[in-house]
């Protein structure tokens, strides 16, 4: 087994336990990290054929598809070769529930077939999404109290890798029936903020997650070379299975960085209580950009854009297309007998362009600043309508336009401020 796994240092550690004779893999001069007990064999799996003596004796093997790559199939040739009865894979669960990159579902197909046609005891674990891939939220919560990234809404069932890994040696012992696929997750699907309520209940802290513009997720995917729109990119809730093959069931464990304490890893762990134990997390719809932990603020913002863009749209359409006579002789349009054609024209088109920068940029992801700028714009356009309306003794409709100009004010104050798209 490739020792420096999540998964594989934990099925390592499980057997140890039952004296059970380990070989680990390992790329590199990593024996000395190993240990005593378990004999380390050094080489590039991509490329299996140095392998072949080492596999004399072995009974199981446990393969991620990640550390094998195109060697995959030699690999199990040279096993069946050497007398080896089981392989246990490790795959992944958008085999079955397809999501992210079909490219990555793909290669993990491909892999359950080679070992399925291979001639060995075999057994598939698709396994979610890993407790401990939330560890790469440490840095920031040791550093604050908000975790930004993409996708706050995206939904998979966490599971703890001792979970996996306790299924996992099973199988290599043979305690699990060949020729069998099993979906291992967590009972309960979480999406990111969800995860990041858990943390904060486990730490003691009011931790929060904030959405980040999700040009800003993509642009630092490329440069790391990940796929530019999130692999758990789903909103719906992710599957889930209550057990383990039976026996015996998974226990739900979670991994989290905690900030007070190093762990053999580099980083802090602690186990926090279950979701059931766990504040109320709220419910409310989000948008695609939340500042999650107040998502009522944040709901108001796009009600109150929604409000705007359909005023600023009917007076756009209204002041761009009905003839000036017309116009005129509607309550409220008196003041259309003293200005030009030209002019009114002109100031429905900019409210159509407002209908459009209230709301779209966000919805879009292109330029959501202009929602805050549009709305300051409209804070103007209030205060000349105000004041022409009162000129004309129209007390009701300057009661109206305050109200626009009050929305406008708030969806400034919002957008610029603390429930910013970029923040």
């Amino acid at each position: 087994m490739a020792w420096n796994g999540v998964v594989g240092r934990q099925v390592m550690n499980l057997l140890l336990q039952e004296s059970t004779a380990i070989t680990a893999v390992t790329r590199g001069p990593g024996s000395a990290a190993l240990p005593d007990d378990v004999q380390a064999v050094s080489g590039d799996l991509f490329r299996p054929q140095w392998i072949e003596a080492a596999l004399e004796g072995v009974e199981a093997l446990q393969i991620s598809p990640r550390a094998t790559g195109p060697g995959l199939g030699e690999l199990l040739r040279l096993a069946v070769r050497q007398g080896v009865q089981r392989v246990v894979l490790l795959s992944a669960t958008t085999v079955e529930h397809p999501a992210g990159e079909a490219r990555f579902a793909a290669q993990f197909q491909h892999a359950e077939d080679l070992v399925s046609s291979s001639g060995l005891d075999w057994t598939v674990l698709r396994l979610a999404d890993f407790a401990a891939n939330a560890l790469a939220w440490a840095p920031q919560i040791r550093s604050g109290d908000v975790v930004r990234g993409a996708y706050g809404r995206a939904a998979t069932s966490p599971i703890h890798e001792t979970d996996i890994a306790a299924v996992a040696a099973r199988a290599l012992r043979g305690g699990v029936p060949p020729g069998s696929i099993h979906t291992l997750t967590a009972p309960q699907s979480l999406d990111q903020v969800e995860k990041v309520h858990l943390i904060g209940a486990a730490l003691g802290r009011a931790l929060s997650f904030r959405n980040s513009r999700r040009s800003t997720y993509a642009r630092a995917c490329s440069r790391k070379g990940c796929p530019r729109r999130s692999p758990t990119a789903c909103s719906a809730p992710w599957p889930t299975t209550p057990t383990a093959p039976d026996p015996p069931p998974a226990l739900w464990k979670n991994c989290w960085a905690d900030p007070r304490a190093p762990s053999p890893t580099g980083h802090a762990t602690t186990h926090p209580p279950s979701a059931a134990d766990a504040p109320p997390i709220p419910t409310t719809p989000h948008s695609p950009h939340t500042k999650t932990g107040s998502p009522p603020m944040n709901l108001a913002l796009w009600i109150a854009a929604g409000l705007l863009t359909a005023v600023a749209l009917a007076g756009g359409i209204s002041k761009t297309f009905i003839p000036k006579a017309r116009l005129a002789a509607q309550h409220g349009g008196e003041w259309t007998q003293d200005a030009s054609t030209g002019f009114i024209k002109t100031l429905g088109v900019l409210e159509l362009l407002a209908a459009i920068g209230l709301t779209l940029p966000a919805v879009l992801d292109i330029a959501p600043v202009m929602v805050p700028v549009t709305a300051a714009c409209w804070i103007a356009l209030m205060v000349g309508a105000m004041i022409t309306h009162g000129r004309l003794g129209q007390s009701r409709l300057v009661l109206l336009n305050t109200v626009y100009l009050a929305l406008a004010i708030f969806i400034a104050w919002g957008r610029f401020g603390p429930w910013s798209f970029s923040s």
